[in-house]
C-alpha cells in the first residue's frame, strides 16, 4: 500500500528522458511558423514533464526545436561552431520568438528601447535567411504591417528639435531596409495612394540632403585603409555622418555592429514608388524620333520614343527575391543567405576607419558585382534650390525639387591581382583625403586598355600597373589564362597578414547540427577567448572602374558608389571612370 504522500505517475511521465525529449520535439516542430505552443502545452501538464522539458532544464531540446523554425547555416559560415552550441541556439531562439510576437501583436513602444531592439532582430534575421527566418517574419509576425506601424510612429514622435524619423538614423535605417526587404511589385502596386505620398514625403528628405544622414560605411575621402594612429582628424567629406555603432547580444554572445546606410534605402524605397505611379500615366514622348534608327538618319542625338517608352514602362528596380525553405543548400546559385555575406561583415567591420584588425572581418565585396550592363535612374536635386539649402540649413529641404532620367551604363571591373602592386592613391587639394572627386586616382593618370586587361600609368613614376578584366558568369575562372596562372590566393586571419605556410587549399566544413553545451568551452568565457574569422583572399589587391553612358550624357562626378568596398585589407575601389 502506499503512502498518502506517494505522487503517482502516469505512463508518460514514467518514461526516460531521451524519449521525452524526442516526443516534446515532435510537439515543438507541429507547427512550422510561430512558436513552439504545443511543447509549451505539453510541458505545462505535469511538474514532472516541466522538470524533464522546460528550457532551464533542457537547451539541447529547445536548441532542436529552434533549429528546425528558424536559419542557422549563415551564422556557422561567418561565426563558427562556437556559436552554434545548444545554449546559444536556445537562447537566440528565445529571444527572437519575443520579438516576433510583439512584431504580431504590433506593439511598438514597449519599453525605454521601444521597438529599436526588435528592429535589429529583424535585419538580422533576414540577413540570416535561408527561407525559415523570413517566413516567420513575413508569413507568421506579418512584419510589413508591423513597419508601417514603426514609420507612423517615428514621424510623429518628437525628439529634441525634430521627430524620431530624421534625428535617430539608425532605427529609420533599418525599418527602411526592412520595408524595402519586405516589399514586391505587388505591395507597393497596392499600396493606398495617400500612404504611398506620405512615404515619399518622409523619404524626400533623405535623397536631397543625403549629405546629413549615414551614406557610406566610413568617410569616402578617403582610399586607404585603416588611417595611421598619428592621423587623429578625418578629411572632409560628403557621406554624412558614419552609421551609430552598439553592442548586443546576438546568439549569446556580445557582439559590435553598425546600423546599415541609411540613403541608399531610401533612394531604393522611392524608386520603385515612382515606377508605380509610372505605370498608370502615359509617357512625354511627342516630337521625338520613333527609335535609335529614325534620330539617326535624321541626324539627331538624344533621346527618342522608344527610350522614354522602354524608360517608362521596361526599366524597373528589382525587388529582393524570396529564399526557398531550406537551411543546408549549398548551391552557390540558389538564392541564400549568402547574398548578404559581404553586408554581415560590412557591418561588423568597417565602422572605424582606424581599426587594422576587426577580428571577425571577411569578404565585403563581392568582386565582379558592378561589371555588365545596368539600366536605371539618376534623380538629381534642383541647383536653383539645392545650393541656397547648402549655405542656409534652415532651408526646408521640401522646398528642393528633384528631376529624374533614365541612365543607362556598361561597366567594366578592372582588378590588380596579387602579388601586383596596385596603383598608388591620389591626394586632394587638403593634403589629408586621397582625391575622390578624380576617382581616387593620382591627378593625370593614364588608363590604356589592352587585350584582357587595362594599363594604368602614374604619371609622377611612371610605372605601369597592369589590371585584369573580370568577366562576368565564370566565377572558377574569371580571368584570362595568363592572370589565372599568376593569381595567388592566400588565407587571411586575424592579423590580416596572409598565411604564408599555407598553399591555399585548407577548407573548413561548416558545423551540420549544435553541439551539447557540455562539450564545448561555455559560452560566457568572451574574455578568454576572441572569436575570430579565417578567409581564404580573393587576391585582388585593387578594382579599377570603367565604363561608358549608353543612352543619355550627363556631368556625372567620378565620385563612390554607394558603399565603400574592400577587396585586399587597407584599399577601397576606385570610383567610377565614365567615358562620353
Amino acid at each position: 500500500m502506499s503512502s498518502g504522500s506517494e505522487v503517482v505517475l502516469s505512463p508518460i511521465e514514467k518514461l526516460a528522458p531521451q524519449v521525452l525529449s524526442t516526443i516534446g520535439l515532435y510537439a515543438g516542430i507541429n507547427c512550422a511558423l510561430g512558436p513552439p505552443t504545443d511543447l509549451v502545452a505539453l510541458l505545462s501538464s505535469s511538474q514532472a514533464l516541466y522538470c524533464v522539458l522546460s528550457y532551464r532544464a533542457n537547451q539541447h531540446l529547445w536548441a532542436a526545436v529552434f533549429s528546425v523554425k528558424f536559419d542557422t547555416s549563415a551564422v556557422e559560415r561567418r561565426l563558427g561552431e562556437r556559436w552554434t552550441t545548444s545554449g546559444c541556439i536556445a537562447a537566440e531562439g528565445r529571444k527572437r520568438f519575443s520579438a516576433l510576437q510583439r512584431i504580431r501583436r504590433g506593439i511598438v513602444a514597449h519599453s525605454a528601447g521601444g521597438h529599436l531592439a526588435d528592429l535589429w532582430v529583424a535585419y538580422l534575421m533576414m540577413l540570416e535567411s535561408d527561407g525559415w527566418n523570413e517566413s516567420q517574419l513575413i508569413e507568421w509576425a506579418n512584419l510589413p504591417a508591423y513597419l508601417y506601424q514603426v514609420v507612423a510612429y517615428r514621424a510623429a514622435t518628437p525628439h529634441g528639435s525634430s521627430v524620431l524619423w530624421f534625428s535617430d538614423t539608425e532605427g529609420t535605417a533599418l525599418a527602411l531596409w526592412l520595408l524595402w526587404m519586405t516589399s514586391s511589385e505587388e505591395s507597393i502596386r497596392d499600396e493606398h495612394p495617400q500612404l504611398r505620398a506620405e512615404m515619399r514625403a518622409l523619404l524626400h528628405t533623405f535623397l536631397v540632403a543625403g549629405y546629413r544622414y549615414p551614406s557610406t560605411h566610413t568617410p569616402d575621402a578617403h582610399f586607404n585603409l585603416p588611417l595611421c594612429p598619428s592621423q587623429e582628424t578625418i578629411a572632409a567629406h560628403c557621406s554624412g555622418p558614419p552609421p551609430k555603432t552598439r553592442r548586443m547580444l546576438h546568439w549569446n554572445h556580445t557582439i559590435k555592429i553598425a546600423a546599415p546606410t541609411l540613403t541608399s534605402a531610401a533612394f531604393l524605397s522611392t524608386s520603385v514608388r515612382i515606377e508605380a505611379l509610372q505605370d498608370t500615366v502615359p509617357p512625354q514622348s511627342t516630337g521625338l524620333p520613333a527609335d535609335r534608327a529614325s534620330a539617326d538618319a535624321l541626324g539627331l542625338s538624344g533621346k527618342t520614343q522608344k527610350d522614354v517608352d522602354d524608360f517608362q514602362y521596361r526599366v524597373r528596380t528589382r525587388f529582393w527575391e524570396r529564399c526557398p525553405k531550406s537551411t543546408q543548400n549549398s548551391d552557390l546559385h540558389v538564392i541564400s543567405s549568402r547574398r548578404h555575406d559581404e553586408e554581415w561583415h560590412r557591418l561588423v567591420s568597417c565602422y572605424d576607419p582606424w581599426d587594422p584588425q576587426s577580428t571577425v572581418r571577411g569578404a565585403v565585396y563581392q568582386r565582379g558585382v558592378l561589371a555588365g550592363t545596368w539600366d536605371g535612374r539618376i534623380m538629381l536635386p534642383h541647383s536653383n534650390h539645392f545650393w541656397p539649402m547648402l549655405l542656409d540649413p534652415s532651408t526646408p529641404t521640401s522646398s528642393v525639387g528633384i528631376s529624374q532620367d533614365r541612365i543607362s551604363l556598361e561597366i567594366q571591373e578592372h582588378h590588380c591581382l596579387s602579388p601586383d602592386e596596385p596603383l598608388s592613391a591620389g591626394t586632394d587639394a587638403t593634403g589629408f583625403g586621397d582625391d575622390i572627386l578624380n576617382a581616387y586616382l593620382p591627378r593625370g593618370t593614364a588608363i590604356r586598355h589592352v587585350q584582357d586587361g587595362i594599363i594604368a600609368i602614374n604619371p609622377v613614376t611612371g610605372r605601369q600597373t597592369r589590371y585584369e578584366t573580370f568577366v562576368p558568369g565564370t566565377e572558377s575562372a574569371p580571368y584570362s589564362a595568363a592572370a589565372m596562372a599568376k593569381l595567388q590566393c592566400k588565407w587571411i586571419g586575424t592579423s590580416g597578414r596572409a598565411d604564408d605556410d599555407n598553399d591555399g587549399t585548407r577548407a573548413y566544413e561548416a558545423h551540420s547540427g549544435a553541439l551539447p553545451a557540455d562539450q564545448v568551452m561555455p559560452i560566457h568565457d568572451d574574455e578568454l577567448w576572441e572569436d575570430t574569422v579565417n578567409h581564404l583572399s580573393s587576391g585582388v589587391n585593387d578594382i579599377i572602374i570603367t565604363g561608358k553612358v549608353r543612352l543619355i550624357v550627363l556631368s556625372l562626378a567620378t565620385g563612390s558608389c554607394g558603399d565603400r568596398c574592400r577587396p585586399a585589407r587597407s584599399k577601397a575601389m576606385r570610383g567610377v571612370i565614365l567615358q562620353f
